[in-house]
């Protein structure tokens, strides 16, 4: 190792402005040492594995103090394009962190009571389609499928409808249904009198609020019961839905509805 003092020579015990190390410096053992060869520092270690290499006991520590209660320890992480790309702070004055990504301040904040806020965005756990994502909208028609936090409950208006030709007319005293859905899986129930009826064929299908979904969960997708009243006897009908469709089919004769005839159901699906 070479050590020059700039401007000058030195005595036993010299005392100097400037310093210049040619070669590896070893401070009081491996305390400090620098590895020129590799451009590396090393704290308690005279091999460092990394630009700054710190090698402590059972605990390390690296302490940054601020000067007073008014001001904020900070760590950047930056690259040839922007020194603080990315970056953490702990403000003294509100003993609080606040966590900088893509070069946008307050990512995630930790206040000095430990709540957790989310800015820019929704705070999202897991990955598309399998996860939960705290959202602000709600309602039925803008949930979306991956809402398993959603909750809701209303009413809809509910047709039968001919698979051929005719129609069918519901009665305007009972021609609600209510539905119920908490993520994706939606129950709709509801009691519905037929008013009138123009010459319907073919079976009969019972709107949905929502249509039903179109993922790979075919199986037991829809369940629930279905009473159809036919002026003497309530009588279980078959139903059938379809993956996209907004109804299902009831296994009933649409020409043998008539005035006075009533369904009485209860269907729970995933939209």
């Amino acid at each position: 190792m070479t050590i020059k003092q700039q401007g000058g020579i030195f005595g036993r015990n010299p005392t100097f402005n400037d310093l210049e190390v040619d070669g590896s410096l070893s401070v009081d053992g491996n305390l400090l040492f620098t590895d020129t060869s590799n451009d590396r520092i090393g704290i308690n270690t005279s091999s460092p594995g990394t630009t700054l290499d710190v090698n402590g006991g059972s605990t390390t520590q690296l302490r940054l103090t601020a000067a007073d209660s008014t001001s904020a320890s900070i760590i950047n992480f930056g690259d040839q394009a922007n020194v603080a790309v990315g970056r953490i702070i702990y403000s003294h004055v509100t003993d609080s962190f606040s966590f900088k990504t893509n070069n946008v301040n307050n990512r995630l904040t930790i206040d000095s009571s430990g709540n957790v806020t989310v800015g820019n965005g929704n705070l999202v756990m897991g990955t598309s389609g399998s996860g939960i994502d705290f959202s602000a909208t709600g309602d039925i028609t803008g949930v979306t499928s991956e809402l398993l936090d959603s909750y809701e409950e209303g009413e809809f208006d509910v047709t039968l409808t001919p698979t051929t030709s005719g129609t069918i007319t519901l009665g305007s005293s009972y021609n609600k249904g209510r539905y119920t859905f908490v993520g994706r899986l939606l129950t709709v129930t509801g009691f519905v009198i037929v008013d009138s009826v123009s010459s319907p064929v073919g079976n009969v299908r019972l709107s949905l609020p929502i249509a039903i979904g179109d993922g790979t969960e075919a199986s037991g997708r829809i369940g629930g019961s279905v009473l159809y009243y036919n002026g003497s006897s309530d009588v279980v009908v078959g139903y059938n839905g379809v993956e996209t469709n907004s109804y299902v089919q009831l296994f009933t004769n649409a020409a043998s509805v008539a005035s006075g005839h009533a369904v009485h159901f209860s269907i729970t699906y995933m939209f």
